[in-house]
């Protein structure tokens, strides 16, 4: 059956008016034509039948697979054969055949032009992908910019606030240079609240930021020999807590606006309070492993007061034995004399060595000891004391 097809086609994007297409369509049943112009993503108009002389419709035709059947399509307008295998190759058919009916072409000519048809469409396809992806991140790219420049005028909201602060509570530690530096970036910020220049506005945010944090850096140093300490139990300082959290803070600006934050302050950026705890914690175990050291650095002088406690013990024993029970032998308690008087002395000896190294006090005990077990055989068989 043949049926004179009227259609509108519409523009995908909406970039262009609706186009009213009229064809010829050789085909089985008026179900299936309304199936197959659906499927071509075409909106009917009218569905009638044709009697006439296909060859008299129109001048040109195209042969394309539907549904594993071959239908024809007569195209009225003057089209040529490439202007017709363009527009079904973009309405997604196989197109087997196309041809004149007046001049018909020869199979290698007619597949010639299908196949540069089918180049044609593909480089068309990817410049029309191409041109969307880039419209989306100049679109993404316009989004984020008027992000970052809202969270930028933040930023410079609380930057001025945190200028106003430092040159109240801190003024003695800006100098002459800073402040005339400092005043004059922050009547720039003023100024650039209005305008739209987000990497104008980092980078000047970046520069108050290194400014403000030396000053800060000096007041704190400044006060760590005189701060008290949090609670009793910890070696933590309020400056060190005013430090840290205006540290985290400007971090925390810093991601805000896309700051360049420095390497010494990655970190922040991972762990956030965590780390702050996690340098708190450090300053203690660091106090108490030094406290420890102190102890280190004194094994010898221990090791002479224990000794002279234990000599003091043995000598009582000594008295009480001879006073209270005369047929007790006394000899392990002269050895342990004779014993511990010479490890006592060599306490004495290697107490004058002052090593500042734990390891090296570790190492001169380990030797003391060595010299003692050594030792004691050698004046045990000299004074026949076995």
């Amino acid at each position: 059956m043949t049926f004179v097809v009227n259609t509108i086609k519409q523009d995908s994007q909406g970039t262009q008016k609706p186009q009213n297409i009229q064809f010829l369509l050789e085909i089985e049943s008026p179900l299936f034509a309304r199936k197959f112009i659906e499927e071509s993503s075409l909106v009917l108009l009218s569905l009638v039948d044709y009697s006439g002389a296909v060859d008299s419709f129109g001048p040109v035709y195209v042969v394309v697979s539907f549904e594993n059947q071959r239908i024809r399509i007569v195209w009225k307008k003057d089209f040529s054969i490439r202007d017709l295998c363009l527009f079904f190759l973009r309405l997604w058919f196989v197109i087997e055949d196309c041809n004149y009916f007046l001049e018909p072409q020869t199979p290698e000519q007619t597949k010639k032009v299908l196949d540069l048809c089918k180049k044609e469409l593909d480089e068309q396809q990817q410049s029309e992908k191409a041109q969307i992806k880039q419209q989306q991140e100049a679109e993404k790219k316009i989004y984020y910019q008027d992000d970052w420049l809202e969270k930028a005028k933040q930023v410079i909201a609380r930057s001025l606030e945190k200028v106003n602060s430092l040159l109240t509570d801190k003024w003695a530690f800006v100098s002459a240079k800073d402040l005339r530096t400092i005043k004059g970036k922050v009547e720039e910020l003023k100024k650039m609240r209005m305008w739209t220049n987000y990497e104008k506005i980092r980078d000047m945010l970046q520069e108050l930021f290194s400014i403000v944090d030396r000053i800060e850096e000096d007041y704190y140093a400044s006060l760590e020999d005189t701060s008290q300490s949090l609670f009793p139990w910890t070696t933590v300082t309020s400056i060190d807590l005013e430090r840290q959290v205006s540290v985290l803070e400007k971090v925390q600006q810093q991601q805000m606006f896309w700051g360049t934050v420095s390497v010494k302050r990655k970190d922040y950026v991972a762990l956030w309070e965590i780390l702050v705890y996690l340098m708190f914690l450090k300053k203690d175990f660091v106090h108490i492993f030094q406290n420890i050291l102190l102890y280190v650095y004194r094994i010898f002088d221990w090791l002479q007061i224990g000794l002279l406690i234990i000599l003091v013990v043995l000598w009582g024993s000594v008295v009480y034995f001879l006073l209270f029970s005369a047929t007790t032998t006394l000899f392990p308690l002269y050895y342990s004399f004779f014993s511990l008087g010479f490890l006592g002395l060599l306490t004495f000896l290697f107490s004058f060595i002052k090593a500042k190294n734990p390891l090296v006090v570790g190492m001169l005990f380990v030797l003391m000891i060595v010299f003692y077990f050594v030792g004691i055989p050698l004046l045990k068989h000299t004074f026949a004391l076995s």
